[in-house]
């Protein structure tokens, strides 16, 4: 092998070090982003169970849970207009108005939804 070959094997293992590294920091952030996403789904199906859990805890002292409230937040509201629903009821046009969110965010609006009294 001559030295120029030598050189040009030198500087494609550097590249190629350099290469592996950014993608070492690469998943590191994504395993960062990951661990992160995780803990805030985690804390969004705790506070549906534990609110879950106190809504049935409360059911039997209370009339109807349904009948103490029926309002929605204004960006649910605005989740349903835009979609033109205006009978939320209907479970089918419901699903389809909420598709574009997020699961997360489709749990969150259905858990308020289901607060409120409006589904079940």
């Amino acid at each position: 092998m001559n030295e120029e070959t030598v050189q040009q094997m030198n500087e494609s293992a550097k590249k190629l070090a350099d290469a592996a590294e950014a993608l070492q920091q690469t998943l590191a952030q994504i395993s960062a982003q990951q661990e992160e996403i995780s803990a805030k789904v985690a804390k969004i199906v705790a506070a549906i169970e534990e609110g879950t859990l106190a809504v049935q805890a409360e059911a039997p002292a209370r009339v109807s849970v349904a009948a103490a409230r029926k309002t929605l937040s204004p960006i649910v509201t605005a989740i349903l207009a835009k979609s033109g629903i205006e009978d939320d009821k209907d479970t089918v046009a419901l699903d389809k108005a909420l598709s574009t969110l997020s699961p997360e965010q489709r749990i969150a609006v259905k858990s308020e939804m289901a607060r409120a009294g409006i589904i079940q």
